[in-house]
């Protein structure tokens, strides 16, 4: 990527240490975990700021692959306003093959298999574009598990920042693995609890502006509807599952509607 950004890895995972050294990139080793062995994402925040060096830092998972178009949108947006926060959806799909980076083409081929096969995944951010100063206190979330990059999403709106969706502009690929689902559950309703459940869980959807064409379109209205539409959804639970509530306001319950 031009130009080439500070690259810190985090983490002890096999091969971590080896490619560092290769590629001459930054590798922090010791890193906070939880008592299944998954990283904390304050810690990884708070290790990175102290290791960076530049104004503007990117938290991204490190089974994403980035193409030029990452570095084109980082800088629209910085030259658009500095007070922003720039994140984007994933697209899903299986890499089983080596990428020949020495090759200056290898992206072409692969955003031909990613626009084709690729499977968009709306709900999903992999990672956020912020001003140094952000994001100093982050709450001990368990990286992998739900509700964290809902939490980061409200966090840069609940500070004032521009919230900008860059999907339309770049194209970032999940290369697909086998998640690890026996310990998700617990793991994932702690995080909702640090992250307020409801009122702090926000999606792309809330996004303030989108990136299109290298301009930053604002959007706000589309964050009040996602609001209400999953206040919605909500109540039409908290009624499909408690009965003393639907005898208390008289609703019929969902099931016989249906």
């Amino acid at each position: 990527m031009r130009p080439r950004p500070q690259i810190v890895l985090l983490g002890n995972d096999p091969g971590v240490a080896e490619i560092a050294e290769t590629l001459g990139l930054q590798h922090i080793n010791t890193v906070s975990r939880s008592a299944n062995g998954i990283p904390i994402v304050s810690d990884l925040f708070s290790k990175a700021r102290l290791a960076s060096t530049r104004p503007l830092m990117c938290y991204i998972n490190a089974d994403i692959v980035l193409m030029q178009d990452f570095m084109t949108a980082v800088q629209a947006v910085r030259s658009w306003r500095r007070n922003s926060v720039m994140v984007g959806a994933r697209v899903d799909l299986d890499v089983r093959q080596g990428l020949d980076f020495d090759n200056e083409e290898w992206h072409k081929g692969l955003r031909k298999i990613a626009i084709e096969r690729g499977t968009i995944m709306p709900l999903s951010t992999d990672y956020f574009v912020f001003p140094y100063d952000f994001y100093t206190k982050v709450p001990d979330f368990i990286l992998g598990r739900s509700a964290y990059d809902n939490w980061l999403l409200w966090s840069a709106l609940r500070h004032g920042a521009s919230l900008v969706d860059a999907t339309s502009d770049v194209l970032v690929v999940h290369q697909q693995h086998v998640s690890q689902t026996c310990v998700r559950s617990t793991e994932s309703d702690r995080n909702r609890q640090l992250a307020g459940w409801w009122a702090r869980t926000y999606s792309l959807a809330d996004a303030t502006h989108r990136l299109k064409n290298g301009r930053a379109i604002n959007i706000r209205g589309r964050h009040v509807m996602n609001r209400l539409t999953v206040l919605r959804q909500l109540g039409r639970m908290a009624l499909a599952r408690n009965n003393w509530l639907r005898r208390a306001i008289g609703k019929t319950p969902l099931s016989e509607v249906r």
